[in-house]
């Protein structure tokens, strides 16, 4: 109820507005951004809202800042025209040049497993990052344009303030279309690989490997309670390996492939998650963080600074353990969680699968 106000409502939309405004503006004012005019360039380009894990925490003794402000840092804001012997040449209104005795270009990492998987283009199946075919094909979730569209659809129906996602930078050219990459070379920063596609985050959802259960993926994600969400992950892997999971995706499997017959003749399928809805919630998960976090790299991989609690809760509610760990439902509200709130959750989950 209280999601369904603050995302589907005008007056809810308003406030959640606001939050987010006050916020950015407090880490504007905290770090003084606007009080000098080489830290002013600083300032972040999109707003706290949709910022994920480019997300920065200012945790040195000393002010970082005043590197910036006394010189010996110098920020330019520009493309780069060319490079020289020692030169870096600007794209810039006055064509600065700049002596340089050393590069270090922040390009980002390949998003693909550094694993070379066999069989061939078993990552298709796995849902492992990989090369998308045109057309539809039952073994690749990738390529099932209407489950993204109506994923697509959803999110931006039950949240429409992600509708009108910031632009990062209007003058971004991706490496691969300056001839530094090949289009086809698997791992390349702009190259058209697939996100990784996991139940969770964690599990193929394709029947071959739900049948067998014994592929998983743990610190998949991105957030700042990391090890926190992979020590969960952790447990869920080892409940679904074992078949002990409250809520285990391979149960779909006798969704799909059994059938009960009434007393009349008549076909009576069990009411229970099936295989179509299992391949939808995934992608499901996966088109948030495009919508979510756009100003990092939302769609590429699982992304979420502000939305690591209630993924936990998806976890811990497939393993069957408390989800509300506060005292009282006023704490449960209003404090923050942290990790002295799961301080218990191995002989809670010892206790469960004993």
């Amino acid at each position: 109820m209280i999601r369904s106000f603050l995302h589907g409502t005008a007056i809810g939309r308003t406030i959640t507005n606001a939050f987010w405004k006050i916020l950015g503006s407090d880490v504007h004012d905290l770090c003084g951004f606007d009080k000098h005019a080489e830290t002013s360039k600083l300032k972040p380009w999109t707003t706290a809202m949709f910022t994920g894990c480019t997300f920065s925490i200012l945790n040195y003794d000393t002010d970082f800042f005043e590197l910036v402000r006394s010189g010996i840092v110098k920020v330019h804001i520009a493309d780069l025209d060319y490079l020289s012997e020692g030169k870096v040449h600007l794209a810039n209104a006055t064509r600065d040049v700049l002596d340089s005795d050393g590069m270090l270009c922040a390009t980002g990492w390949k998003h693909a497993p550094a694993l070379k998987m066999f069989p061939e283009g078993i990552e298709r199946e796995i849902g492992l990052p990989h090369l998308i075919q045109n057309g539809d094909d039952e073994h690749d979730l990738a390529s099932q344009a209407g489950l993204f569209e109506r994923a697509d659809r959803e999110i931006l129906q039950r949240f429409p303030s992600l509708r009108n996602p910031p632009e990062f930078n209007k003058r971004y050219k991706p490496l691969i279309q300056q001839g530094a990459f090949s289009t086809d070379e698997p791992g390349a920063p702009e190259s058209p690989l697939s996100p990784p596609l996991l139940y969770h985050f964690i599990a193929p959802v394709s029947p071959k490997f739900l049948r067998t259960k014994d592929f998983a993926v743990a610190g998949g994600v991105m957030n700042f309670s990391n090890a926190l969400c992979t020590h969960i992950q952790g447990l869920w892997i080892a409940a679904y390996f074992g078949g002990k999971l409250a809520r285990d995706p391979s149960s779909v499997l006798a969704v799909n492939t059994a059938e009960a017959v009434g007393e009349m003749g008549q076909v009576v399928r069990k009411d229970k998650l099936s295989l179509d809805d299992l391949q939808y919630e995934t992608v499901l998960y996966n088109r948030f963080g495009k919508w979510r976090y756009p100003a990092d790299h939302g769609w590429k991989y699982p992304d979420f600074v502000f939305d690591a609690v209630p993924y936990m809760d998806v976890l811990m509610a497939d393993l069957g353990l408390q989800i509300h760990r506060k005292r009282g439902w006023l704490k449960e509200i209003t404090d923050p969680y942290g990790p002295e709130d799961y301080i218990d959750i191995n002989d809670e989950w010892k206790r469960k699968f004993a």
